[in-house]
């Protein structure tokens, strides 16, 4: 919805630095796990929270942008919530890394956090949408009313 004005175009080219950034850090991310060198692991993790620092500012700054439309308040609120957990999510990767969590209870983490993730902005998302289409319904029902008693 915050991309609704803008051409499928000036949307795809908006959001491409976000998207090649989230490709190169999740790639970067699988090369750190598989790499054997110790500084090249390092290296790489540095390289992918700063591009998951990236994208969450840039996600920060578009709803920003956009804070005077309606329900921007709760999309806003989803973002923050998306955010702590994958701010969590790394957290728990490198407790998981140096040893100081189990395999199990790191794999735990990450299957609820993921299952509840999902199903919080599914249920959000629907609600936002449904909410947007009765803005536009009753938007068109009080244009209705206003021609009828334009012509009465």
């Amino acid at each position: 919805p915050c991309m609704d004005r803008y051409t499928p175009v000036k949307a795809f080219l908006r959001n491409l630095p976000s998207v090649v950034t989230c490709f190169l850090y999740t790639w970067s991310a699988w090369v750190m796990e598989v790499t054997t060198s110790w500084s090249v692991r390092w290296g790489l993790l540095c390289f992918t929270f700063a591009g998951v620092m990236i994208v969450m500012i840039d996600q920060f700054a578009l709803c920003y942008r956009h804070r005077h439309e309606t329900l921007a308040g709760y999309k806003t609120a989803m973002l923050a919530y998306t955010n702590i957990v994958f701010l969590a999510f790394g957290f728990v990767f490198l407790l998981g890394r140096f040893g100081c969590i189990s395999s199990i209870a790191e794999q735990c983490f990450y299957a609820y956090c993921d299952a509840t993730l999902k199903v919080l902005q599914g249920s959000l998302l629907a609600m936002l949408r449904n909410r947007q289409d009765l803005d536009l319904i009753r938007h068109c029902w009080s244009v209705a009313l206003a021609a009828r008693e334009d012509l009465q």
